[in-house]
């Protein structure tokens, strides 16, 4: 069974038990204390802002508005499944659209990286973790280039939290 919500149409209850189970994989870390609500708006928001980022460099066409509109709305969504309390970290919990909230996330997530995202152990060995963890679908032989090409796509704010400057 699949359990990527994106794998699902956004009303499905496949969709809804991807958001639970990721969910109560969060939850203990919540409960802990070692997750907070802004850390995980951030994450909403770098998962539907870096696609879009992408697409803008790298293809042959950017989103449209409407594409970029619709990718905002199922994220938003995706965050109220999630729990994340909006207005706790941006004063709202409704947006004109998903293009809208987008925006203005992006702006909330700038002053985020700004207070939070810099080097310590824990951000290194985080990004170690997910550095592997994106590796290991790769042949062993390509991964010194996937390596290399994923600290080209990442931020320098990214590379420095993450300790590879």
């Amino acid at each position: 069974m699949k359990y990527s919500f994106a794998s699902f149409n956004p009303s499905s209850d496949e969709f809804i038990k991807a958001v639970s189970r990721m969910n109560f994989l969060h939850n203990p870390y919540i409960k802990a204390g070692k997750i907070t609500n802004g850390d995980l708006l951030y994450v909403l928001w770098a998962s539907m802002a870096e696609p879009v980022k992408f697409m803008q460099l790298y293809e042959w066409r950017a989103f449209s508005d409407m594409e970029h509109a619709a990718l905002g709305t199922l994220w938003l969504h995706v965050g109220r499944l999630m729990g994340i309390d909006y207005k706790k970290e941006l004063g709202k919990d409704n947006w004109a659209n998903g293009k809208v909230f987008m925006d203005e996330l992006t702006e909330w997530a700038r002053g985020y990286e700004g207070i939070h995202m810099k080097p310590s152990p824990e951000v290194s060995l985080l990004g170690d973790v997910l550095m592997e963890l994106l590796l290991s679908v790769y042949p062993k032989f390509t991964r010194s280039t996937v390596r290399q090409v994923s600290l080209v796509l990442m931020t320098e704010q990214m590379r420095w939290a993450f300790g590879y400057v």
